[in-house]
C-alpha cells in the first residue's frame, strides 16, 4: 500500500523535528543579557510551591529568591522549627549580568520547560524564571530530573547570589486572621497575646482580611515568621491564626487596596 500525503510528510518532518531537539540541547538559544532595569520589572524569580501543605502556608509563602530590574534582590532563609528570615540587598549591573551570563552560557533558554516524575504524588515543583529584553524562559521540576545546572543557579540566587544583605521589613499588609475552634480540645500553645487596644486593631475585625501598617504589621510580620506552619495568636477567649500577604513580594499577591 502506497503511503499517503500525511503519512509522507511525517516521515519528512521526524528528522527536521529530532534535529531541531538536538539543537536545543547540544546548541542552545544564546540571548543577549539585556534586561528590563525598571525597579517594577521581575527579572529573576525562584519558587518552591505546591504539594501537601496547609493552605496558611501556601499564602504566607514569599519565594525563595525574586530580582528586580534596578538589582533589588529579596530572598528567604529557612531556620528551621517553621523559622523563616526575608533579607533584602542590591544587585550591581555587573553582578547581576554575571549570573545571568552564567544562565545562558549553562543552556538555561534550551532546557525543557518542565521535569518530572510523577511516581511521586503530590510533592512539591521548584522553579526557576528568567527574564530577558529578548527572551523569557521558566524551568520547572517535579522531583527530579532537570539539569544540575539548574539546581546550582537555583541554590545561587536563593542564597543571595553571595551578599549578606538586611531584614526585609515590608511597610504595608494584608492580614487574615482566622478564628478557631478548640473547645473540648487540650488548649493549644500560642505565640503572643494579641493587644488589641494598643494596636487599634481587633482580629476579628481582620477575619475576611484588612490592610495593616505600623505596629500591627511589624507584629504581623514577626509572627508569620517565627512559625509558618500556623502560629497561633490569642485575643481575648479567641485563638487565631494568622496570615500576612506582601504588595510585590509574597506568591500569592493580595488584593487590590
Amino acid at each position: 500500500m502506497k503511503p499517503s500525503f500525511a503519512h509522507s510528510l511525517l516521515y519528512a518532518l521526524i528528522p527536521l523535528l529530532l534535529a531541531s531537539l538536538a539543537c536545543n540541547t547540544l546548541l542552545p538559544p544564546r540571548p543577549k543579557v539585556e534586561w528590563d532595569t525598571d525597579p517594577n520589572a521581575l527579572i529573576v524569580s525562584a519558587t518552591i510551591s505546591g504539594g501537601m501543605v496547609p493552605q496558611s502556608v501556601a499564602i504566607n509563602y514569599i519565594p525563595d529568591a525574586q530580582v528586580w530590574g534596578d538589582g533589588r534582590i529579596v530572598w528567604v532563609e529557612y531556620l528551621g522549627d517553621g523559622q523563616r528570615r526575608v533579607l533584602e540587598a542590591t544587585l550591581t549591573p555587573d553582578q547581576l549580568r554575571s549570573f545571568l551570563q552564567r544562565a545562558v552560557d549553562d543552556g538555561f533558554f534550551g532546557w525543557e520547560a518542565s521535569y518530572a516524575d510523577y511516581n511521586v504524588y503530590d510533592a512539591a515543583t521548584q522553579c526557576l524564571s528568567l527574564t530577558l529584553t529578548s527572551s523569557s524562559k521558566s524551568v520547572c521540576e517535579y522531583v527530579r530530573g532537570a539539569p544540575r545546572a539548574f539546581h546550582t543557579l537555583y541554590g545561587e540566587v536563593a542564597s543571595g547570589l553571595g551578599l549578606t544583605g538586611s531584614d526585609y521589613r515590608p511597610e504595608r499588609g494584608y492580614l487574615t486572621a482566622q478564628a478557631l475552634n478548640y473547645e473540648g480540645q487540650p488548649t493549644p500553645e500560642v505565640m503572643l497575646h494579641w493587644p488589641a487596644d494598643s494596636m487599634g486593631l481587633s482580629l476579628s475585625d481582620a477575619a475576611g482580611g484588612a490592610w495593616v501598617e505600623g505596629e500591627a504589621l511589624e507584629l504581623a510580620w514577626r509572627v508569620v515568621n517565627t512559625n509558618l506552619w500556623g502560629g497561633l495568636v490569642q485575643e481575648g477567649e479567641t485563638y487565631y491564626e494568622l496570615t500576612l500577604q506582601v504588595p510585590g513580594v509574597s506568591q500569592i499577591l493580595p488584593p487590590e487596596p
